[in-house]
């Protein structure tokens, strides 16, 4: 018997290949979305470039020169020992983007394996791989990441890990959620009549429907994840002095706020800067992945 036509909409991929080509059309025709990729892309470009960046050394002290405020030779100013604030800022965007994309990708490949796996395996297996996952969303998510990360000690690694503990049981819900609602349509159920395998359906309906929207909440969960971090650095779980990062910034900058505000405004505004982008970006992506929500 052939196989039945694709019909006049084209293959599968072809269907996704043409809703991708429009979601790009549509994120760079809305201002907000450019916004948010051009901050993505300056972040991004000034990690990686740091190192090719005429900046000073982000560790060298100097006490001569502490508290310098903001000027030709220093645009950001220097902190109490003397280091350039503004080569710490740079500096520091490599270890916040680094926990950010390490934490996507640890906590995104087994959540939506456990998802899918909470949605397709048998009742039991189903229910105990749920209830594993319920109880590490029973904590609050910052206080589950200063356990996790106080209990392996400071550091980047540290951190990634406590931030996937946190991540993992959300995303794996949140595929859970995709795959019941997919293997309800209607076309699952056609193609279970028609005798399609269990894996059949996981690679040609189920995985490709959790895998998009995934995507879409993981560059969402991208700002929280780094707004944790330097939550995490601040509190003295992040990388070890004298390697900068915006939390410790912050903290080193508490006791002299009031005589140099320089170095506390300038990490801060870091921070913000990047959540800001990073959420315009995040949403942009919703919006551009679902029709329904553009405007």
């Amino acid at each position: 018997m052939p196989a039945p036509s694709p019909g006049p909409g084209g293959s599968p991929g072809q269907l996704r290949a043409g809703r991708s080509a429009a979601a790009l059309r549509w994120m760079r025709g809305n201002p907000l979305s450019v916004a948010g990729s051009a901050i993505v892309l300056v972040l991004v470009v000034l990690a990686v470039a740091a190192p090719l960046l005429p900046l000073e050394n982000p560790v060298r002290m100097n006490v001569a020169r502490r508290f310098t405020p903001p000027d030709r030779g220093h645009w950001f100013g220097t902190d109490h020992l003397g280091r350039d604030i503004l080569s710490r800022i740079v500096y520091g965007a490599r270890p916040s983007l680094r926990t950010g994309a390490l934490t996507i990708l640890l906590a995104g490949g087994p959540g939506v394996f456990l998802g899918i796996a909470g949605a397709m395996a048998p009742p039991r297996v189903a229910a105990l791989v749920m209830r594993l996952l319920d109880v590490l969303m029973s904590f609050p998510p910052l206080l589950l990441a200063v356990a996790v990360a106080a209990a392996l000690g400071t550091g980047g690694r540290s951190i990634v890990t406590a931030l996937t503990v946190v991540y993992l049981p959300r995303i794996a819900r949140l595929t859970r959620g995709i795959a019941l609602a997919v293997l309800t349509q209607e076309y699952v159920t056609a193609a279970r009549a028609l005798g399609a395998s269990g894996r059949r359906i996981l690679a040609r309906a189920v995985l490709p429907n959790c895998v998009s929207v995934v995507v879409v909440q993981s560059s969402l969960y991208f700002a929280e994840v780094l707004l944790a971090e330097a939550a995490l650095s601040f509190l003295g779980l992040g990388e070890a002095p004298p390697a900068p990062t915006w939390g410790s910034m912050l903290y080193e900058a508490q006791k002299n706020m009031r005589n140099a505000p320089w170095i506390a405004i300038f990490p801060g505004s870091a921070i913000a800067f990047a959540v800001f982008g990073l959420n315009l970006f995040g949403d942009a992506v919703r919006d551009a992945m679902d029709p329904r929500l553009r405007t």
